[in-house]
């Protein structure tokens, strides 16, 4: 049976690479994936399918909003949609005492509430609506969350409510992340079951490499099962990334969907448009006189903080206190000017998905005045005259 594999392939697929850009400013973030899988089920049946994924994102330190929809075609006609919402509420960061400062810096309480649904030609309709209650546990190179939940699920057969237990940790060292997860679950029938994965991901000159592997214990149908996937994620031109990935996935026992080995090749678009020939802007006219209302010898300064979650989102602070507005230009934003949001200090702060990384970096002042942050290294640049770069661990 086939029952919306390729789809559930792809989306455990972009998830882990899909990696949202949260604006201060709650500006959507859109990310578009094409690519073509093909997929060896467990009941031996081979598939190949075209895939195009559509997400956007909305997030600031302390909530998250996204939304995907997933879009398969199967080689026999066939078609499958997958689509998916999510939540999240988190609370400020709570220090703790020094006693635990050498694993973790901060705690943080976690509400999540996150809807999936699967519609495939021939078949049923799959739903699961799932609620989590979780605690996070945070420093700046290294963090994890345990996590209770509780799931309601339609499989194209009968209802049924998931109970799941879940905890993770991971860890940052210079180009190399790694983490670990165990999940544990009671389905509506009775069956209880334990889920663990490692996952290790780095730096390869410009590109990336990920791989992980899992194993399942005590599943009543197939006893325990074993996968594992590799990667390796490379720029292409203007922006565009390619994937090439190959692996073994476990069956979805929530939605009722099959485990299966596929191979894929991926390609990302730039910020969800397909790629154009970037054009250097006009020359900026010339620059009004300014006085600062602060001595000179306060020079802008930029500080990026460190990673908020495992998705990277880090607080970034300009030093501007005699700027009207303040706009930050990057390569992470797309070079797209994003506002950041005045603090009563005389910072400038915003949120966003930085990489761990050399950048380039500028910064916009009073809609014309455009400076480089002078703490850190610069370079010319083909486009904007003069470039930061900033070095994010």
């Amino acid at each position: 049976m086939l029952r919306g594999g390729v789809s559930h392939l792809a989306a455990s697929l972009f998830l882990g690479l899909a990696g949202p850009v949260l604006a201060h400013a709650q500006v959507p973030v859109r990310t578009r994936d094409a690519s073509f899988a093909l997929v060896e089920y467990q009941n031996g049946l081979t598939a190949g399918a075209l895939t195009l994924y559509d997400a956007v994102v909305m997030g600031t330190e302390r909530s998250t909003r996204a939304g995907y929809s997933l879009l398969s075609i199967f080689n026999d006609g066939r078609v499958s949609m997958q689509g998916g919402l999510e939540a999240s509420k988190r609370s400020a960061a709570l220090p703790v005492t020094r006693h635990y400062r050498g694993l973790f810096t901060a705690l943080r309480g976690e509400m999540l509430v996150d809807a999936v649904t699967t519609i495939q030609t021939g078949f049923m309709p799959t739903a699961a609506l799932t609620t989590r209650a979780r605690i996070r546990f945070e420093r700046d190179d290294q963090g994890g969350h345990s996590e209770l939940a509780v799931a309601r699920a339609f499989d194209g057969r009968f209802w049924q409510s998931v109970v799941m237990a879940e905890g993770r940790a991971w860890m940052r060292r210079g180009v190399v992340f790694s983490g670990v997860r165990s999940t544990a679950m009671q389905l509506g029938s009775g069956d209880m079951l334990a889920d663990s994965e490692g996952q290790v991901e780095w730096l390869a000159g410009r590109g990336v490499v990920s791989t992980s592997l899992g194993v399942r214990l005590g599943e009543a149908e197939r006893g325990t099962r074993g996968w594992g996937a590799f990667s390796v994620t490379w720029p292409m031109f203007l922006d565009s990334w390619v994937t090439l990935s190959a692996g073994s996935y476990p069956a979805d026992l929530i939605q009722n969907l099959p485990a299966g080995r596929y191979l894929s090749f991926t390609v990302r678009l730039p910020n969800g448009r397909l790629p154009t020939v970037r054009r250097p802007p006009p020359p900026p006219p010339p620059p009004r006189p300014r006085i600062p209302d602060l001595p000179v010898s306060l020079r802008l300064a930029l500080v990026t903080g460190p990673s908020l979650d495992s998705t990277d989102i880090r607080e970034v602070r300009v030093w501007a206190p005699g700027a009207r507005t303040v706009e930050l230009l990057a390569d992470f934003v797309d070079w797209i000017p994003v506002p950041l949001v005045r603090q009563p200090n005389g910072e400038w702060r915003g949120y966003y998905r930085i990489a761990p990384g050399l950048h380039r970096v500028n910064i916009r002042m009073d809609g014309t005045d455009l400076d480089v942050p002078m703490n850190w290294p610069t370079e010319k640049d083909e486009f904007l005259g003069k470039v930061a770069l900033v070095l994010v661990r």
